[in-house]
């Protein structure tokens, strides 16, 4: 699992660098930012199915039982994308937001003023699989 913040206003965007595989940590200097033709892609959850999500952007069709939240950057505009019984949806982003397990907390820190840099220092502190470096993209 992983966990991204989004900041529309900032033109921020943090993740970090954890991968896991149940209660294994499998590497911690993972940069999980993908650019294809210009997209930004960072993507939180199913792993078997990221590429075949970033494939089919923004049109496409994945495997329904596909699980996974990401933001995508175009044309410097930030997105919440996902996908729903195997369709993928997209909006606009207009205000800070967070994915991945540690999401949550990240979005409670970001609603008392953290950084999204800081929102996800504190997710990784708080939560088993996020871990590793803070990146950062700007727009």
């Amino acid at each position: 699992m992983t966990t991204i913040a989004a900041d529309p206003v900032t033109g921020v965007i943090a993740y970090e660098s954890r991968i896991t595989r149940g209660d294994y940590i499998l590497d911690d200097d993972c940069d999980k930012c993908v650019i294809r033709d210009g997209i930004a892609f960072f993507v939180a959850g199913d792993v078997a199915h990221e590429q075949q999500f970033i494939d089919q952007y923004p049109d496409g069709k994945i495997d329904k039982h596909a699980d996974l939240d990401a933001f995508v950057v175009i044309d410097g505009q930030v997105n919440l994308a996902g996908v729903e019984e195997g369709r993928i949806w997209s909006m606009p982003l207009n205000k800070p937001y967070a994915i991945g397990v540690g999401g949550p907390i990240a979005v409670g820190a970001m609603a008392y003023g953290a950084s999204v840099e800081d929102a996800v220092q504190i997710a990784i502190d708080h939560t088993q699989s996020s871990g590793g470096k803070v990146r950062t993209f700007k727009l």
